[in-house]
């Protein structure tokens, strides 16, 4: 497994690699149907206003999708746009959303084009970040491009609260548990 996954090549460990699959396949398994479940609910004038439940499987989709998405961008970043040795996003792209404006905010992350970045968070010499959030579902997609790794985080059904970083709070508890874990 590791030669044909060139595992230990690029940094990693079968065990870790085992790890991270094993993670990601429950989480994926668990948001794939709690998801639409909650967005779905009669809430009764809750946080965010029910969808009704003849979407309950477009919405199940509409997650899944977005996990899909989330993925392959948070790879090909980390990656510096490539894929397997194919060029998929140029690396002008990837550093211009990369590259950090000045000043730097008083939460201590700098702003880039699209994404934000932070020295030190998740005990990363230097992550880019991006959330997100919609009808209660609190997102947040990061990579360390030193390392070449990410996590993407999809929630729903938890509480809006925020970090010191401006993360989900829920968000950044997750993702702080699987750098840890992968590191």
């Amino acid at each position: 497994m590791d030669k044909f996954f060139k595992i230990s090549e690029r940094g990693s460990s079968v065990r870790t690699e085992i790890v991270g699959g094993i993670t990601t396949f429950f989480a994926m398994a668990y948001i794939i149907f709690v998801n639409p479940n909650t967005l779905c609910a009669d809430l009764g004038g809750g946080f965010f206003p029910a969808i009704p439940g003849e979407l309950w499987t477009p919405v199940m989709v509409a997650t899944c999708a977005s996990a899909a998405i989330g993925c392959i961008l948070t790879a090909l970043l980390a990656n510096d746009g490539c894929y397997e040795g194919l060029q998929l996003l140029k690396a002008s792209t990837v550093e211009l959303m990369e590259q950090r404006c000045e000043p730097q905010l008083p939460d201590g992350s700098w702003q880039a084009l699209s994404l934000r970045s932070q020295d030190g968070l998740y005990g990363r010499d230097r992550l880019y970040y991006h959330t997100g959030s919609a009808y209660g579902v609190f997102n947040c997609m990061s990579y360390d491009p030193d390392t070449r790794d990410g996590v993407v985080v999809l929630t729903s059904g938890a509480s809006g609260a925020r970090d010191g970083q401006g993360i989900y709070a829920v968000c950044g508890e997750i993702s702080r548990y699987i750098y840890d874990t992968i590191a």
